[in-house]
């Protein structure tokens, strides 16, 4: 999807799903699949749930988003400028901050990598 306005709310089995040029909240679930979301300034709150889920989100480098990006059993390809920890056994997270009023990009998958583009 692109351009597109409002509240959006996606969910997706064994589907692909790719969105640019979003104007305010977005919320996506999949199962088996992959998601590219394009991030800019004028998007909103951004959650994505995955299960066996590829996350991909295209970012400007000077970002406005505050970031927390959590795998159970995947991988987190991300900028150096983000904080790494592992909570768990086998689970990674992921923050940046910019400022706490900022809007956030939330991203949580079992298997399946995240990757911040910039």
């Amino acid at each position: 999807g692109q351009n597109l306005k409002g509240l959006v709310n996606i969910i997706g089995k064994r589907a692909d799903v790719a969105l640019q040029k979003t104007l305010g909240d977005c919320s996506i679930k999949t199962e088996y699949g992959s998601v590219r979301f394009d991030a800019d300034h004028q998007t909103g709150n951004v959650r994505i749930a995955g299960q066996m889920t590829e996350v991909t989100i295209n970012s400007p480098g000077d970002t406005t988003h505050n970031y927390l990006l959590k795998t159970r059993y995947g991988t987190l390809h991300v900028p150096d400028k983000f904080i790494r920890s592992a909570a768990g056994e086998k689970e990674n997270t992921a923050t940046f901050r910019v400022k706490n009023e900022s809007p956030i990009i939330e991203v949580e998958t079992t298997f399946g990598f995240i990757k911040i583009e910039q």
